[in-house]
């Protein structure tokens, strides 16, 4: 009984960490530092980038920060290399990252996905997100983010 018993409660512990290891790795392509999007938002917005990252073989990611202590742009590629982002050997992927404190964001693309998303293609998905951006709107900031990401690739 005693064996059961111990048995019963190993696969219980062992189904809930699973489950915590699948809820981290679906959340892997938000990292909302700077808290601006309530649990649904996030939620919804980790499923849209988990799909089209899926269909396109390329990480999308969403990175809110209080401050970058320093440039945005060393930053974002300290960020994208250190945290190893990105799919494959190429490392493919789209980074978004918004800085509260001097209200500046920026776009990498990286691998396969730069040549989707170039220079041209950057300067628009930005044109597309800034005003709700600006607004305060950022869950449809990032959602419109992910459109055109996927529009692109």
């Amino acid at each position: 009984m005693k064996r059961k018993l111990l048995s019963m409660l190993f696969v219980v512990v062992l189904c809930l960490s699973l489950a915590v290891s699948a809820f981290a790795v679906s959340g892997a392509d938000i990292y909302d530092e700077a808290d601006l999007l309530s649990t649904q938002e996030e939620t919804q917005l980790a499923e849209k980038l988990s799909e089209i990252g899926e269909e396109f073989d390329a990480q999308i990611v969403v990175m809110t920060v209080t401050s970058t202590s320093g440039n945005i742009d060393a930053y974002i590629e300290d960020k994208f290399d250190s945290m190893n982002m990105g799919y494959g050997e190429n490392r493919d992927g789209v980074l978004l990252l918004v800085c509260m404190e001097s209200r500046e964001y920026r776009i990498l693309s990286n691998g396969y996905a730069s040549e989707a998303i170039d220079l041209s293609q950057i300067d628009a998905i930005g044109e597309a997100i800034v005003s709700d951006l600006s607004d305060g709107n950022y869950a449809a900031a990032f959602d419109e983010f992910a459109d055109q990401c996927e529009y692109y690739l």
